[in-house]
């Protein structure tokens, strides 16, 4: 019963900021979490697929991982103005729901223009390197599917960014960590294919966005009624989006 109680406890002391060392520790908890996951994938994967298709998946989530940077920083951007109450608490589904078009629409375009580098970039090692065309493409389709799913979610980490609640995106990137390491540990064995380590790396990281979003969704429902005025209204953010492009980049 104890036990039971602590956990309010904590995550309240969360909630009204005076758990600062308690919040430093989930975020700690999920970095080693993330490095542990990481420690573990690499022998597994370079076990699994040989040198030759290790390098190769390797060289492919250095082309793929590009799209992140497709979001142009909207979360960050959207948890600004909804922490800086410039946005109106009744606007806020509105908005939300043209932060997930505004995610959706540059993620979309920045996938298909990695998707032309990576045609170019398997142009090249096809005719250098001995590995099958079609686990690169499949593990390619996946990991740009997977990867513009879980930035355009990423949007919803803009209501927990602008209320505060950053922990929340911890606790379910741990929960996302907890995913990768599951499928990391069961299925290269059953399947031994690039495309499990993508459904491990991305899947996880996916899945912590979706469990976030549904979470969030359970106090906010994004709305698309007002779109057109909604995305006007973005236009602002989108400034703070291209410094972040630069910056990724």
């Amino acid at each position: 019963g104890h036990e039971m109680k602590s956990v309010p406890n904590f995550l309240n002391r969360l909630r009204d900021g005076r758990g600062v060392a308690a919040g430093t520790l989930a975020g700690l908890l999920v970095r080693c979490a993330g490095v542990a996951t990481t420690l573990v994938a690499m022998p597994i994967a370079l076990h699994t697929l040989g040198e030759l298709r290790f390098g190769t998946f390797l060289l492919l989530f250095g082309v793929v991982n590009w799209i992140s940077l497709g979001s142009f920083g909207i979360q960050n951007a959207f948890g600004r103005a909804v922490a800086s109450k410039s946005i109106r608490s009744d606007d806020v589904p509105d908005m939300l729901g043209a932060a997930l078009v505004y995610a959706a629409a540059t993620t979309c375009l920045t996938a298909t223009v990695v998707a032309g580098a990576f045609l170019i970039w398997r142009s090249f090692i096809g005719t250098n390197l001995d590995v099958s065309m079609e686990e690169v493409t499949t593990s390619a389709a996946l990991m740009i599917l997977l990867s513009i799913l879980q930035i355009v979610l990423q949007a919803f980490e803009g209501m927990r960014i602008g209320n505060l609640q950053t922990y929340a995106i911890s606790l379910t990137n741990l929960a996302g960590s907890v995913f990768s390491f599951v499928c990391l540990t069961t299925l290269p064995s059953i399947w031994p294919h690039m495309a499990v380590f993508v459904i491990a790396l991305n899947g996880g990281l996916l899945f912590a966005a979706a469990l976030n979003a549904l979470l969030v969704m359970r106090k906010v429902r994004p709305r698309f009624s007002h779109l057109k005025r909604d995305l006007d209204s973005l236009r602002r953010l989108a400034r703070s989006g291209i410094a972040y492009l630069i910056m990724g980049v």
